[in-house]
């Protein structure tokens, strides 16, 4: 996904949406049992395991 942010920005603000912030959305990926995949998505991009109970956002993507 943030490979694609320049993408999903321009077709998102086309279509009347919001760009993408620069903070961290969940993923649709476990890591672990009880783990999830996070991605940040400001610069550099990282992604890293957090719990399942932890406060993230969410944003819908239907394809690349």
């Amino acid at each position: 996904m943030h490979e694609n942010i320049d993408v999903i920005n321009l077709t998102s603000e086309a279509n009347n949406g919001e760009r993408i912030q620069n903070i961290e959305y969940w993923t649709s990926s476990h890591q672990l049992s009880n783990t999830v995949w996070v991605q940040y998505m400001g610069q550099g991009g990282r992604q890293y395991g957090d719990k399942e109970d932890e406060s993230n956002h969410v944003r819908a993507i239907r394809a690349f």
